[in-house]
């Protein structure tokens, strides 16, 4: 069997037809009704089919074709839809497409006839069957074989729920919030930071919806009121996102028990996760808890000393951690970090234009992969560009990639991601290779010359990279074999993996050239800086809570699992802010105040994270396991050791073998929070 070495000849025109239409009034409606009619037809077909006449082919394989086809062009209108920044009429129209797309995709895992069609057909052993078995399960897990009015209900819970999620995201996504600040409110705020949105008359309205604009205010800021009022601000965005929480909560509550589950948590999170049952993942949780409230404490005591120092004797509020936080690393008693500096010194060894070619050097040299640029091919916009990735070893296509590097106007400026357009699968006996693209904003295109690429760019492309690896390297045949259908958990190995690796020295050498000579590299002695814990690492992702994106983490897992345990107690957003409140100070043993409104700024929570957002921790303890192997097997850059780690665990299929099982062959020993306690410096 052949693997197809080009696209296919009409995608890169329909995929630019797609984001030309993607401003058009009534398109996102128009593709959505085309969408569910394809699906609903080829489900039709498959239902008609004389029992003795079904057989792998025009049940099992067509329903996986079904699936993959709405699929493939669902996400790929996502994506577009995601690249584009869009007025609010449209934004309201892509919310009604997510809403029908989730409805869409509930139907097919509803179908009882399709699920009564799969059991009885007869298929091969190996992947016929593994297909057939994977189909069955997302089946079962959407009431497929539920009765038919149980069914029925779960699909309307299932709309509405999805209606108010995309409601959740719209308000946050077109969020124009902003504080008015005085002249006396601003000392020491940069003068550049506050300049775009400084007025003629000297009057500041400073936006706070885009969480690098608050970092920047609550490290720099000196006045504690306007910390506090930028910080409350933030997180007090759309009142009416605690209402659709609630509601978006409730409903998951009742779809669990339609299907027999007690609890969505008992829905959501099975035994084919990284960690187990949900009883399994609470205890990892408070395991991690325990391990890390000692730092945690001591290092909050550090930071209230230091309040103390400038002679406040207020209590230490989250709002105070970045300034104070900067204050204590700084060993000049400058404002500015000591990271700060050696970012800064570190800048020109990351230029926009020759980081591509180190990353791809990069990825030659670890994960034997090339990169050849696709030229003859029409792009959305000519700062993209297209590339075909092979095999080092065999020279064999893997599959391709779309690069989104720079923003410009009217591009969604305010997300990064991948996306998988199109999975590896069999087609007429050849194999279509995955597409994926990967979306940043590294900075203005039009400015790309005198651009640097930050240290969090650096370190959310290799993750969003990890994404796009797991997509060519799955070896599955079919749609529900390949792509990103493992458990959500196990979805994020990869790229946690791979970010993680911007800790280690010598990947940061290896990533560096120099913006006045190509060939030099970052001095190891800055690299060791760089990867050293310092700031620049520790408080990415608009981390508010803590020196640590991994304990916060933990804390908002627990604060989501305590949600949906606790639902039905929680009768209005009074409550839920109350909860989360309890569960801060329990955690970090600071009082946020009850103005802090943070849970309805939690978007991963009220969609397809609900109940499971503690994925992303099992996934981080799984990743730290991982690279503490690569290190035992000879490094996180030694090519025998990624080449096992790609064999054993990124090229296997979705199938009955449990993932928590590939994990602890590849590692020799099962998931430990030891590397996760190692990378904390909490043990030796």
């Amino acid at each position: 069997m052949s693997c197809q070495e080009n696209l296919a000849a009409d995608f890169p025109a329909v995929l630019n037809e797609w984001i030309r239409h993607s401003t058009t009034p009534g398109y996102y409606h128009q593709s959505g009704q085309e969408m569910n009619s394809e699906l609903k037809q080829a489900l039709t077909e498959i239902a008609e089919l004389p029992a003795e006449q079904r057989n792998f082919v025009n049940t099992v394989r067509a329903a996986d074709q079904a699936l993959d086809r709405y699929a493939a062009r669902g996400l790929t209108l996502k994506t577009v839809a995601s690249l584009q920044a869009l007025p609010p009429e449209l934004t309201a129209e892509t919310e009604t497409f997510e809403a029908s797309y989730q409805e869409g995709l509930a139907r097919f895992a509803s179908d009882s006839t399709l699920f009564r069609a799969l059991e009885n057909v007869a298929t091969a052993p190996g992947e016929e069957t593994e297909l057939k078995l994977a189909l069955l399960r997302r089946l079962k897990n959407g009431g497929a074989s539920l009765p038919e009015s149980v069914r029925i209900r779960i699909n309307e819970l299932t709309g509405k729920g999805a209606a108010l999620t995309a409601q959740f995201r719209s308000a946050l996504q077109n969020d124009t919030s902003a504080v008015d600040l005085g002249a006396g409110d601003v000392e020491g705020i940069p003068a550049e930071l506050l300049a775009p949105y400084t007025t003629k008359n000297g009057s500041i309205r400073l936006p706070v919806a885009d969480p690098s604009i608050v970092r920047d205010v609550l490290t720099h800021a000196r006045s504690e009121a306007t910390r506090r009022k930028i910080y409350l601000a933030y997180r007090g965005r759309n009142d009416d996102n605690a209402r659709r929480l609630l509601e978006i909560t409730r409903i998951n509550a009742e779809i669990a028990r339609l299907n027999g589950k007690s609890d969505w948590l008992h829905k959501v999170i099975t035994d084919r996760s990284l960690a187990g049952g949900p009883e399994q993942v609470e205890a990892l949780l408070n395991d991690l808890k325990k391990g890390f409230q000692p730092a945690i404490a001591r290092h909050l005591q550090k930071l209230s000393e230091r309040k103390g120092a400038d002679g406040l004797n207020t209590p230490l509020r989250p709002w105070d951690w970045f300034y104070y936080d900067t204050l204590l690393n700084d060993t000049q008693g400058a404002e500015s970090s000591r990271a700060l500096n050696v970012e800064n010194e570190a800048a020109d060894y990351f230029p926009a234009t020759h980081f591509l070619s180190s990353y791809f050097n990069y990825l030659k040299t670890t994960f034997l992969i090339t990169f050849e640029e696709i030229k003859d091919v029409d792009v959305w916009h000519e700062s993209v560009q297209l590339f075909r990735v092979r095999d080092l070893r065999d020279g064999r296509a893997l599959g391709f990639i779309y690069f989104d590097l720079y923003s410009r106007p009217g591009k969604n400026a305010s997300t990064a991601f991948v996306e998988e357009l199109i999975s590896r699968r069999k087609v007429d006996g050849d194999v279509r290779l995955p597409v994926a693209i990967l979306m940043t904003n590294w900075g203005p295109y039009d400015q790309r010359a005198t651009l640097n690429v930050s240290l969090g760019d650096v370190q959310t492309t290799l993750h969003e990279m990890g994404h796009a690896l797991h997509a060519l390297f799955q070896q599955g045949s079919y749609f529900q074999l390949s792509g990103w259908t493992h458990p959500t958990d196990h979805m994020e190995v990869p790229s946690t993996s791979l970010d993680r690796t911007v800790k280690i020295p010598e990947v940061l050498v290896a990533l560096s050239s120099h913006r006045l000579d190509a060939g030099k590299k970052l001095p190891l002695t800055l690299a060791e800086k760089l990867a050293a814990g310092e700031r620049g690492f520790q408080l990415l992702n608009g981390d508010f809570f803590s020196s640590s994106h991994m304990m916060n983490t933990v804390f908002l897992s627990l604060l989501d699992i305590e949600l949906q345990k606790k639902i039905a107690e929680l009768e209005s957003p009074t409550d839920l802010h109350a909860l989360y409140r309890r569960m801060f100070i329990d955690f970090f043993g600071v009082d946020p105040t009850d103005e802090d409104h943070f849970v309805q700024t939690f978007h991963h929570i009220s969609g397809e994270y609900a109940g499971y957002y503690s994925s992303y921790i099992n996934a981080g303890v799984a990743a730290a396991n991982v690279v503490a192997r690569q290190q035992e097997l000879g490094g996180v850059m030694n090519p025998e050791a990624l080449l096992k780690w790609r064999r054993e665990v990124l090229e296997v299929p979705q199938n009955e073998k449990r993932i928590s099982e590939v994990m602890e062959s590849f590692l020799g020993r099962p998931l430990s929070a030891d590397p996760v306690f190692k990378e904390q410096g909490l043990q030796p």
